[in-house]
């Protein structure tokens, strides 16, 4: 299901279609157990903009994750990859019972199959995500590193990118460098 804000801008109409989609949905499901797989969302931006680019611009429109940022990302076109979990999965709506986290998915799963009595970590539905900690630390270095020179060389889109996605990285406990001051909360801050 899509966002509200992409909906939103559809007109009031198709809000309030998806505000009783939504309710219904909801109804629907509250006997089901429900966990939501979250990943730190500058991570989660980045990966989308390669998924983008190998996959959706065969002509190479997107030269790089400055452009993308600058021409989609930032500008609310849509597109699941860099949707705001909270706008996505809506959270604050559906109840669910657990969050796990991309980074620690394999005790996470432990932890849930212990709690709510799955039985083998084996049986969990793992879609396209690996729960292999190598994979993700790899990649991470990789993202942080793409992450950290645009911190450098264009701190207001960085500023912008943290800004976008503030109200996710606080809501699941995720953060950029403690010590960043590109990006503060709060009166006189951007978020």
């Amino acid at each position: 299901m899509a966002g509200r804000k992409y909906f939103a801008s559809l007109g009031d109409r198709n809000e309030q279609y998806v505000s009783l989609y939504l309710e219904d949905a909801i109804r629907k499901h509250s006997d089901y157990r429900k966990y939501i797989i979250v990943r730190h969302p500058l991570q989660r931006v980045v990966s989308g903009f390669f998924e983008v680019q190998k996959k959706h611009d065969p002509e190479g429109k997107i030269k790089n994750f400055t452009q993308a940022l600058r021409d989609y990302i930032l500008n609310e076109v849509f597109n699941p990859h860099w949707m705001e979990f909270y706008d996505a999965c809506h959270p604050c709506d559906v109840k669910y019972d657990a969050v796990l986290k991309a980074e620690t998915l394999e005790t996470d799963i432990e932890a849930l199959n212990r709690k709510f009595q799955l039985g083998s970590d084996k049986e969990f539905p793992m879609f396209h995500l690996s729960a292999n900690p190598d994979f993700h630390n790899a990649n991470h270095t990789k993202y942080d590193a793409i992450l950290r020179d645009l911190e450098r060389t264009e701190p207001e889109l960085f500023r912008d990118l943290l800004c976008k996605y503030d109200v996710d990285m606080k809501m699941f406990g995720y953060q950029w460098k403690e010590h960043s001051s590109v990006c503060v909360s709060g009166p006189g801050g951007c978020c």
